[in-house]
């Protein structure tokens, strides 16, 4: 099967999108660690709340998923 686009230098601009973001987060902790530990802690906060609601459905009413007396 021939592939529907070909994307030049495939391995090297993910890789140097990941550098330049590495080197962004480097600089700015360098440079601002207070910044950097805010936004440490939004991240790792953002990341407690994904894990905790991560199982739980949410029904077409934006309510939980469920039954009244059930938890």
């Amino acid at each position: 099967m021939k592939p529907r686009s070909i994307i030049l230098l495939l391995p090297i601009v993910p890789l140097l999108f990941i550098a330049g973001n590495l080197w962004i987060v480097w600089y700015t902790v360098s440079s601002r660690p207070i910044v950097g530990a805010v936004g440490l802690v939004t991240v790792l906060s953002g990341l407690a709340f994904y894990a905790l609601f991560a199982g739980k459905e949410v029904s077409a009413s934006g309510g939980s998923c469920c039954e009244a007396g059930e938890s």
